[in-house]
Parts: structure tokens; C-alpha cells; sequence
């Protein structure tokens, strides 16, 4: 019998624009479900390429390298926590 599983993920792009031909935007939302009987904060990893600029954010994020932005949310016991962002990427 396999454990219950402590958390669940959910990512989906909400929306996209072509604003030149080199540049567009996308709109994330990760949904995180937290099946434990604590709290607890999750790091959600997400890549990014190219020129980007992350213009709207629901959590506080750090860029973690050229190519990477992190987002730290605390999710509460038995609950759920809906992280999105927008970014602007110029190729």
C-alpha cells in the first residue's frame, strides 16, 4: 500500500500574446495542495529563457539563475495555494 501522498501540484498557462514577432507573454498558475495535518512551504522551481522579465506576481519570487525563478509559498494545513505570474520574453 502506497503512503498518501503530502502534496499536489497543478500547472497550467492561463494565457499567452504575441506582442512582436520577437517578443511574447505568458500567464502561469500553479495550484498546490497541501494533504498534510501541518503547514508547510513548497519550492516551486520554474524555468524561464530567453530575455525575460516577470511583470505580475501573486508570491514574492527569487531568481535563482539566469534561467530560473523560485517561488516559496506556504500552503496551510489541508489547504491549497494558487501561485501565478506573468512574464514577458523578447528572443
Amino acid at each position: 500500500m502506497k503512503p498518501a501522498t503530502a502534496s499536489v501540484a497543478e500547472r497550467k498557462q492561463t494565457d499567452y500574446k504575441q506582442i512582436t514577432s520577437g517578443v511574447h507573454e505568458s500567464e502561469w498558475e500553479i495550484t498546490i495542495r497541501n494533504h498534510k495535518k501541518e503547514d508547510v512551504t513548497v519550492g516551486i522551481v520554474e524555468p524561464l529563457y530567453g530575455n525575460w522579465q516577470v511583470i505580475s506576481n501573486s508570491h514574492p519570487f527569487e531568481k535563482v539563475d539566469a534561467f530560473t525563478i523560485r517561488f516559496n509559498p506556504t500552503v496551510p494545513k489541508d489547504g491549497e495555494v494558487k501561485v501565478t505570474y506573468r512574464v514577458r520574453v523578447g528572443l
